[in-house]
């Protein structure tokens, strides 16, 4: 026997100990129930809200518990990626090659503009 049904038959015996009819039974039940969702805090449209909310947020929860542990392995994943060696030697010596050759250009222009200069 649950709790539930205890209180139903210790409410019944409670009900015949009084000699209540029926009827009167009755009544006392209805009356019993009506005082209940008065003394309710969750009910009516607030307790539509609260019941629409509770139904969002249980399907919510897992979301919010596995939330902190895919970031944490995005975030992971995204340093690691952050911290590989991407400098790549081959390049740095096209570059430096690159820009050397410029700067032998330049210093050829402006040797053939001085030359150019002194003997305007």
């Amino acid at each position: 026997m649950n709790d539930k049904e205890s209180f139903k038959i210790g409410f019944l015996m409670k009900c015949a100990e009084e000699g209540l009819t029926p009827a009167q039974v009755e009544s006392r039940i209805m009356n019993s129930a009506s005082l209940i969702k008065k003394a309710d805090p969750i009910s009516g449209a607030f307790g539509e809200i609260v019941g629409g909310l509770k139904a969002v947020l249980g399907a919510a929860w897992p979301l919010a518990l596995a939330a902190p542990a895919a970031a944490g392995g995005f975030g992971g994943y995204a340093l690691s990626k952050a911290q590989d060696d991407s400098y790549d030697v081959e390049e740095a010596k096209k570059r430096e090659e690159l820009a050397e050759y410029y700067r032998a250009i330049d210093q050829l222009q402006r040797s053939t503009r001085r030359k150019n200069i002194e003997f305007s």
